[in-house]
């Protein structure tokens, strides 16, 4: 797959039916060549399995409005299987009857209270099904701008009860769990909006917990962000509220202010993915467009007002 397609659609904030009269999985593509969309899905088994799902459409390289999927599926103690394929233009489509985005063999849809997202690659074919319809919620710094450019995200589906089927060498397994969505859209290189990304999803149970900083690419900006606890809105995060302490594979996070009594530890790593890397001479031609991304997931807990929430963070930095 062409480096800018993957690595330009993996770095939009990692952030469907109708909802406000709007079609929420119909792709809105413009004519940039930095455009990229994505919709993303991440999945917390009950036994530990960590699942991320996307459709991603994009102008980067040659054509327009490219499409791929992608199905990073890490069991526990797995280095796990990380897959993508891409399609053109004239393989993908949005049926309004339907509330249906279908991308060759793989397809989001919504249909009453449940939501079906299905990724077929060559390695694996996952088949999810999310207990709630999606509806748009947009956090604080929903759109960043940079010159001409933007990057705008939403959240889909705050956290849900989920079940997949998945099919990988041969065997068939079906699962139980809970599961996330966004959606995000952007023109703006990743370099000129962020330099680093924090995220935390809390989706064990229905205390669910989401958690957001961003830090400028201008140094000279401190970072912010946001959090969502189950039952409460969603809070901005000023540089005065938290403190972050980023070392290797080690992310800290604790509140600095009453309200915003947490403390947020990593215990092990998931996934560390590093794109530039593993494409090798084409990663290189897409360093100007999106940096030299290192993407790591870890297993992580948080203790939020008294309680014990497990869940994932995601660790995304720009290396030299």
């Amino acid at each position: 797959m062409h480096p800018l397609l993957l690595c330009i659609s993996l770095l939009v904030v990692l952030l469907p039916g109708v909802a406000n009269g709007e079609e929420i999985f119909q792709p809105r593509p413009v004519s940039s060549e930095a455009y990229a969309e994505s919709y993303t899905s991440v999945v917390d088994l009950e036994d530990d399995t960590y699942i991320l799902l996307q459709l991603m459409f994009t102008n980067a390289g040659m054509g327009d409005q490219k499409a791929a999927c992608r199905a990073l599926i890490v069991p526990p103690g797995s280095k796990g299987n990380n897959s993508v394929k891409r399609y053109s233009r004239d393989e993908w489509r949005y049926v309004p009857k339907e509330k249906g985005l279908y991308v060759g063999e793989c397809a989001l849809s919504t249909l009453g209270k449940k939501t079906d997202f299905v990724v077929k690659t060559d390695a694996a074919h996952a088949y999810l099904t999310i207990d709630a319809a999606p509806s748009k919620t947009k956090p604080p710094e929903s759109r960043l701008t940079y010159e001409k450019t933007f990057l705008e995200s939403e959240i889909l589906i705050r956290n849900a009860a989920a079940k997949v089927t998945l099919v990988m060498g041969g065997k068939t397994y079906s699962k139980k769990g809970r599961a996330y969505l966004d959606h995000s859209r952007s023109t703006a290189l990743m370099p000129n909006i962020a330099s680093r990304w924090l995220r935390f999803r809390g989706l064990r149970s229905n205390e669910s917990l989401l958690f957001q900083i961003r830090y400028p690419s201008d140094s000279s900006k401190s970072a912010r962000g946001w959090i969502w606890a189950h039952g409460n809105k969603i809070e901005p995060l000023t540089p005065k509220m938290f403190r972050a302490q980023i070392a290797d594979n080690k992310v800290a996070v604790r509140g600095l202010v009453k309200p915003l009594d947490f403390e947020m530890l990593t215990k092990s790593l998931i996934y560390d993915y590093r794109p530039v890397e593993q494409y090798g001479m084409l990663g290189a031609l897409a360093k100007p467009w999106i940096g030299n991304p290192i993407n790591r997931t870890f297993r992580a807990q948080v203790r939020f007002r008294g309680k014990i929430i497990t869940g994932t963070i995601e660790y995304q930095e720009l290396a030299k």
